[in-house]
């Protein structure tokens, strides 16, 4: 039988995480209130709720982002000071500051 086509948006997720963080959650109210006003009446809700969920998930997707960089450079950084450590302890083995790093890492 057929199949249906694969979604041309692939699925975005919330990072709930960042909700722990004061600066994200900061940011991702400022994204709800968005720029334009409520609507007063019952109508016109569905417009503006789709704008603000459109708007926290283009925050809360940036910001993940941002998390992820910023993981992958702490650990980059720590896998340079292993390798630099290891480096040293071959040429001096009783090093005691060199030992401390890599059992700090």
């Amino acid at each position: 039988m057929g199949q249906s086509p694969p979604p041309s948006n692939p699925p975005r997720f919330f990072d709930t995480s960042l909700l722990s963080k004061e600066a994200c959650k900061k940011e991702m109210l400022l994204a709800w209130a968005g720029d334009q006003a409520r609507p007063t009446n019952d109508q016109g809700w569905s417009v503006w709720l789709e704008a603000a969920i459109g708007r926290i998930m283009s925050c809360n997707m940036r910001l993940a982002k941002d998390k992820k960089r910023a993981q992958s450079t702490h650990v980059k950084t720590h896998a340079k000071k292993v390798q630099l450590a290891k480096i040293q302890l071959q040429t001096d083995p009783n090093n005691v500051e060199i030992r401390d790093i890599l059992s700090d890492a």
